[in-house]
């Protein structure tokens, strides 16, 4: 069931990735659409997605959790494929390698943006077994838990 507003009875929005992971998804500043216009425009999102902003601010990377919205044209969403880890691909897109390639990419000058052909076409190493992968990826989430509890 879409998610409704109390103010007009519509579906939120997102212009950002900022706007669909704040705590408060729909907030005074949330564009909303209609329900009818959520239907039309929805996207194949679920528990394997990966969204990443392209336009302005570029890269910022987070896991879609099943929040009733839209994508404007600043969000782009990764479908990962079963035999593939998603937190792994969620750490690798925000690698040194894949920023300077992201940052090679870029188009426009004063609104920069990173095409959908750039990220099908970005250079990611994946490890052959599933396991390594999530291997892989619990080491480095348990290096960010290290981290935040320093700060």
């Amino acid at each position: 069931m879409p998610l409704v507003t109390e103010r007009s009875r519509s579906i939120a929005f997102c212009l950002a990735i900022t706007t669909i992971f704040n705590a408060n998804l729909l907030t005074e500043n949330t564009k909303c659409v209609s329900e009818e216009e959520y239907r039309k425009y929805k996207k194949n999102l679920g528990s394997t997605t990966i969204l990443i902003s392209i336009n302005g601010t570029i890269g910022n990377i987070a896991f879609f959790n099943s929040e009733n919205v839209i994508l404007g044209k600043s969000a782009a969403y990764i479908n990962i494929k079963n035999f593939i880890s998603k937190p792994y691909i969620f750490y690798i897109l925000q690698t040194y390698a894949t920023n300077c390639y992201f940052e090679d990419e870029l188009t426009g000058s004063t609104i920069r943006n990173l095409s959908l052909k750039s990220i099908r076409n970005a250079p990611i190493l994946v490890p052959p077994t599933l396991e390594e992968q999530k291997a892989i990826a619990q080491i480095l989430s348990d290096m960010d838990a290290e981290i935040a509890a320093l700060e």
